[in-house]
């Protein structure tokens, strides 16, 4: 009897989840301000499968949405929400279920979130024969031309916006080669946002989930030093030998990691300044001028990685 229960127990909360995760789908799709919303949300009902129930019904549960969705909508937009946040949830939730650690779940959140959006850009290409990442330059280029229009019919010379339209159609140019970086960040934000909303929503729920120490102590693992590093090298490697492969590799290590370091920085900043109990609207001043300021910015980069290495806070391994 009690394993009927369970069961039974077992389909009607994944069927009740299942009908959350659709309404979430079709507002990411129809509703695009709720929907950007939604998103951060999506997951957090497959994560609750996954705690209470195991990953069978957790999967059986993204499938169901997926099928659902589909019918509502269109089946492109059904792949690529289950796959971009279905998969991401049921990570999350196995990663929550073996309790591991808040750092090492967002890894693999994070790592999760990046194989899926490569698929979706995979199947985009295959299936519907369109590539994002051409799309988004043709729209880069076509604004940077309206841009310049713009300003040429409110009587601006062209040459005092020169400099900025060049800027921009050099970023045009290595757009394609720093798509992983970018990708990569965009992982590593949502699987931040997914783990962040789902720990409150089933702290809610009575579940006991580690959070991520406060801002003042996070630290990044050292070996992220030498892969920065690695990056730098190969840039200078290709110098000499001009090889796509290492201008691939080293241009988005050299890309990612810096933001990596300047959260670490961030974080820095932040300690000293509650270590000499700065006011807090004091505190929101700096951090905000340190960032927007290019100069304070890349300071917080370089004192984020001499951080990682020199342990400025004497913080513990494990902090």
């Amino acid at each position: 009897m009690p394993q009927e229960y369970s069961k039974t127990r077992s389909m009607v909360e994944g069927a009740l989840l299942s009908a959350i995760t659709v309404l979430l789908s079709v507002a990411s799709i129809y509703l695009p301000l709720i929907g950007t919303l939604a998103t951060f949300v999506w997951p957090v009902p497959i994560i609750i499968l996954m705690l209470r129930h195991g990953i069978k019904t957790s999967i059986m549960a993204t499938i169901v949405s997926g099928l659902i969705v589909s019918l509502l909508a269109t089946p492109i937009d059904a792949v690529s929400i289950i796959l971009g946040f279905g998969l991401t949830g049921i990570a999350l939730g196995y990663a929550i279920r073996k309790e591991y650690s808040p750092g090492k779940i967002l890894i693999i959140g994070s790592g999760v979130s990046f194989i899926s959006k490569v698929i979706i850009i995979g199947i985009s290409m295959l299936v519907m024969k369109i590539n994002p990442i051409n799309l988004q330059m043709d729209i880069l280029i076509e604004s940077l031309e309206s841009v310049s229009e713009f300003y040429a019919s409110l009587g601006i010379n062209p040459e005092n916006i020169e400099p900025l339209l060049n800027s921009f159609r050099e970023l045009a140019k290595i757009l394609p080669i720093i798509i992983p970086s970018i990708l990569l960040l965009a992982s590593v934000m949502d699987a931040f946002l997914n783990f962040s909303v789902a720990r409150l929503v089933l702290k809610k729920l009575g579940h006991t989930i580690r959070p991520l120490p406060p801002f003042i102590y996070w630290q990044l693992p050292i070996y992220t030093v030498p892969m920065f590093l690695a990056g730098i090298a190969m840039s200078m490697l290709y110098s000499f030998y001009p090889s796509e492969i290492l201008k691939f590799v080293g241009m988005n290590l050299t890309i990612f990691f810096p933001y990596l370091f300047m959260i670490q920085g961030l974080s820095l900043l932040a300690f000293f300044l509650n270590k000499i109990k700065a006011n807090k609207i004091l505190r929101i001043v700096i951090v905000i001028f340190a960032l927007f300021n290019p100069l304070f910015s890349r300071i917080l980069v370089f004192a984020g990685l001499l951080d990682i290495l020199f342990n400025f806070r004497k913080l513990k391994k494990n902090a």
